[in-house]
């Protein structure tokens, strides 16, 4: 689609009342004038040969330029349509097949002193909506190069399906992967390798006192801690646990949610396993109510050691610094009384409701940032909205291909943060 640089010529649009043919890269042409003609934050992506030699910002803003300069409602058709052809090209969908086993030893090895490998799990096939807990899941796992089992073979990028318990298809795969270390390593006083996994990734149902995650879409409510028990000689000492599930993290009537609940056992066997001196700090994600399994926006994550945690709710901890923000922009002097400012954080965190809503398409951007929010935390996804310095994603081990998508996703999300932004400031001033 694209041309060498060094045949790229600058574009200089010209001013005129009918559409501007625009070199493509293969011939040129005129479209019809759309009833729409904005551009989306995400049309950017392959857009003219000239733009990729800009960042995924930069392209936005150019092509925002181009309409304004031209009167040109043909850029938006012509970028939707080469996005289009880009994405199905480009989109990575299926785990990576072990063709070089040293390759692969190679990277096991990497994941491990970097903390951990990535795994996740999707809902039996008979659960109902399975299938898009397994779309999901998938790709998770190929955005993530999480190993898994597929077809009886370790792979890169597979996620697994619960026909049996985690526990026991961790068994296996720890034996699959013992036996490729051995098989592979350089080292001939190879020591047996203990699996370390640092993210544990569950696509399923899920309710504020249990989930749907034992073998074959039983449901884990009376056997939390037989479950943990076997699942936690596999993990980190600091593991992340992230439950795409519905209400995990929501306050039951007795008791506590699903996911502290889970943190709290999970503290108690890894304090046993690795010694009360090791620092163990396992992160706990879920959502607090009903909504789709990534895209739900309503995520508290439960952290620390053994004291309880009451968990850190994205949205009321982001909607109160909206709250702080659009005070200090309105140029108020007089300080709101108490029932105003309980009035300006309800309408703030409805508005990062509406700034983070993602779409449910399992590459769209915005869902795959919302997705990743657990890897983000609660701190740097504000950092992120707040403000329009340059991101980078590099530092989350993610494929190139979904680093760029988490770029788009919050370009969207900027724009509508400004919005809400000036809203609320607006509000207070008056």
């Amino acid at each position: 689609m694209s041309t060498p640089e060094t045949e790229q010529k600058p574009f200089t649009p010209k001013q005129t009342k009918r559409p501007v043919p625009l070199k493509t890269g293969r011939g040129q042409g005129v479209e019809p004038r759309p009833k729409d003609g904005s551009v989306k934050a995400d049309d950017a992506v392959g857009f003219l040969p000239f733009l990729q030699r800009f960042g995924i910002e930069e392209r936005v803003k150019t092509v925002q330029r181009l309409q304004d300069q031209c009167g040109n409602a043909s850029v938006s058709r012509m970028i939707m349509r080469k996005r289009q052809a880009k994405v199905k090209t480009n989109e990575p969908t299926a785990p990576t097949p072990i063709a070089d086993e040293k390759g692969l030893t190679a990277k096991l090895i990497q994941d491990i002193d970097r903390g951990g490998i990535t795994v996740a799990f999707y809902a039996y096939h008979d659960v109902k909506s399975a299938a898009e807990f397994q779309r999901q899941a998938a790709q998770f796992a190929v955005d993530h190069q999480a190993i898994g089992i597929a077809g009886g073979n370790v792979q890169i990028g597979a996620a697994m399906e619960m026909t049996q318990s985690i526990g026991t298809t961790l068994q296996t795969l720890y034996e699959k992967l013992a036996a490729l270390m051995a098989q592979n390593s350089d080292s001939k006083e190879s020591k047996p390798m203990t699996i370390s996994i640092k993210t544990l990734a569950i696509f399923t149902h899920g309710t504020r006192t249990g989930l749907q995650a034992a073998a074959q879409g039983a449901w884990i409510k009376s056997t939390l801690s037989a479950w943990v028990d076997s699942v936690t000689p596999y993990l980190d000492s600091s593991p992340r646990i992230l439950l795409y599930a519905c209400s995990t993290a929501g306050t039951p009537a007795k008791g506590m949610p699903f996911a502290e609940a889970v943190r709290q056992q999970v503290v108690e066997n890894l304090e046993e396993r690795y010694g009360r001196g090791t620092d163990i700090n396992p992160e706990v994600w879920g959502h607090t109510t009903p909504g789709h399994t990534t895209a739900n926006t309503r995520l508290v994550e439960f952290s620390g050691g053994s004291v309880s945690s009451a968990g850190d709710d994205l949205l009321a901890i982001t909607g109160k610094r909206l709250a702080d923000l659009a005070v200090q922009r309105s140029g108020r002097t007089e300080p709101l009384s108490d029932k105003q400012r309980q009035k300006l954080e309800k309408q703030s965190i409805l508005a990062m409701q509406r700034i983070l809503k993602a779409d449910t398409g399992r590459t769209d951007p915005t869902n795959i940032y919302v997705r990743e929010i657990p890897q983000l935390g609660i701190d740097r996804v504000w950092e992120n909205i707040s403000n329009d310095a340059s991101s980078n994603f590099s530092d989350l081990e993610l494929t190139a291909y979904v680093q760029q998508r988490l770029i788009l996703g919050l370009i969207k999300f900027r724009n509508r943060f400004t919005k809400e932004l000036a809203k609320l400031s607006e509000t207070i001033s008056h």
